[in-house]
């Protein structure tokens, strides 16, 4: 009896101390394993995001250029109108008062504007709608002396949140058509370019918040400024990942920023998902050794090896129990079962995976289509213009910008209905899709206005291509559910070259489409120089 006794007790003890050793052996293992993980993937994220926001200030300028550039025609084409420079001119009740509707209504329909005004030859102030223009008896001089369209900074106005925009009116020399921009426009706009959750927001010369909120100084704005890719700003649990660049023309900061704990989210996953599994694997291979070093050695070295082939990742592993007994013969039936749901967990998990990747694909396709064409939308098309302009600028071959906008579709929405100008863009878009070549890209930019990229393609080529573009959808009458029952619908095409950047390429192409509208519409014009 003392002999067994001592025998079982130095197998117990002999299996503790396996046990012992293993659970050390293991939880260093996956310990060191999970570390280099989890740093592994903190670096890579690190560069992900460097990258994320690189990108997102980057086309953050281009929207802001584009966005401040749309202001400034805007302007120009409200001072076309030949109602300010007939009332200006002739000076009679009915023509002035004529000109003050028409400042009231284009107030009321551009909310952008704060308020619109003239200025005569001699500076002073003729008419106005909205908020009144109080300035310098210089600057009034200045504005009235140039005819270039101009977007002025931060203006001295009780609230300061406002810009002031001046371009010439045609047919009344040295007077100008004066609009107020609301600032808070220009923060909508940003919450439009936004990415997930990081936000954007602009500072000014003097740390003047311009749009968006502003969480830090501008002394750590400028250090977000002066270092190359993102950087660490606060402290504890209110630290931001930020990243800031100076925007032209008025010398502001543009600021991009993400919650710490949102940006590196992935990595406090992957933290609690290697120690905790490592701790799992480390419980069950102390377990095991336990129960294998208090039993024969071949069952033993079998569970071993079988442990270690689940514990790489192996499908299929199944242990041998022919020669297993009492406990071991459990345990070896237990971790057959268990293998069998892994592999059935595994064979599950492969086909809810696959189901992500097919739902993510879609979703992915959804964000970047136009819901009532089913083409790109404008958020893809900024994307797709700069990867085209970068692979032209690489491969040294030509790329051309089209930007095709609908003749008179307002009037056709009055006087059809909604629905008929519905069925007119999905119209327009098949046939543009049908003309189109395989390698061009088509996109919805906005409203009734197409974009096209023609990689590859010269002014000649551009030219032929949207002139066929333009004869297919002159040619077509769209059937429509209106008292007409039909439409013939025709375009205004602009056609530019890649110039020096992509913001200089689309106003080029914008200009010519201007220049089409003013043409007589129906017809195709290339821009002269694209810069």
């Amino acid at each position: 009896m003392e002999i067994r006794a001592l025998r079982a007790t130095r197998v117990r003890g002999l299996a503790a101390r396996i046990g012992t050793l293993v659970f050390i052996a293991s939880l260093v293992t996956y310990l060191g394993v999970a570390w280099l993980s989890v740093h592994a993937v903190e670096d890579f994220l690190r560069g992900r995001i460097d990258r994320k926001f690189a990108d997102l200030l980057q086309s953050s300028q281009t929207h802001l250029k584009i966005w401040y550039r749309q202001r400034e025609l805007d302007l120009e084409v409200f001072a076309r109108s030949p109602i300010l420079a007939e009332g200006f001119s002739s000076q009679t009740p009915s023509a002035q008062a004529e000109a003050s509707r028409y400042l009231a209504y284009v107030l009321e329909n551009s909310p952008q504007y704060a308020g619109l005004a003239v200025l005569g030859s001699n500076g002073k102030l003729w008419m106005h709608a909205g908020e009144q223009v109080r300035l310098p008896v210089t600057l009034r001089k200045e504005i009235t002396g140039s005819t270039a369209t101009r977007v002025r900074g931060l203006i001295g106005l009780p609230n300061p949140k406002r810009q002031l925009v001046s371009t010439a009116i045609p047919g009344a020399p040295g007077v100008s058509l004066l609009g107020l921009l609301r600032l808070s426009s220009l923060g909508t706009a940003l919450e439009e370019i936004k990415s997930g959750d990081a936000t954007l927001a602009l500072q000014g010369n003097n740390g003047t918040p311009i749009a968006g909120t502003l969480r830090f100084g501008s002394e750590d704005l400028q250090r977000a400024v002066d270092v190359e890719g993102t950087c660490l700003l606060g402290s504890g649990d209110d630290r931001s990942v930020v990243a800031a660049t100076t925007v032209a023309p008025f010398g502001w900061t543009l600021v991009a920023e993400e919650p710490y704990a949102v940006a590196f989210a992935p990595v406090s996953t992957v933290v609690r998902r290697a120690f905790g599994l490592s701790l799992i694997l480390v419980l069950l291979s102390s377990i095991a050794a336990f129960a294998l070093g208090a039993r024969r050695v071949a069952p033993v070295v079998a569970l071993a090896q079988g442990a270690r082939r689940l514990a790489a990742g192996e499908a299929g592993v199944r242990v041998d129990t022919a020669h297993a007994r009492d406990e071991i013969l459990s345990l070896a039936h237990s971790f057959n079962e268990m293998a069998e749901r892994l592999d059935h967990n595994r064979h599950e998990l492969e086909n809810r995976n696959q189901e992500l990747v097919r739902t993510n694909e879609v979703l992915e396709q959804l964000s970047i289509t136009d819901g009532l064409t089913h083409i790109h939308n404008h958020r893809h098309f900024q994307d797709q213009l700069l990867q085209e302009a970068r692979r032209a600028e690489r491969t040294g071959t030509s790329l051309a910008l089209v930007l095709l906008d609908i003749d008179d579709f307002k009037k056709l929405n009055d006087r059809m209905g909604h629905s008929a100008g519905d069925r007119v863009l999905e119209a327009v878009a098949e046939i543009m899709n049908c003309e189109i070549r395989e390698t061009d890209y088509l996109a919805r930019y906005g409203g009734e206005e197409f974009a096209m990229l023609l990689p590859n393609t010269d002014r000649e080529g551009a030219l032929a291509l949207a002139e066929k573009v333009r004869l297919a959808i002159s040619q077509s009458e769209i059937p429509v559910v209106s008292p007409d029952g039909r439409a013939r619908i025709t375009v205004s095409v602009g056609v530019a070259m890649l110039g020096k950047s992509t913001s200089l390429t689309f106003e080029a192409a914008d200009r010519a489409l201007y220049e089409a509208k003013a043409s007589g519409k129906d017809c195709v014009h290339a821009a002269s120089c694209t810069g």
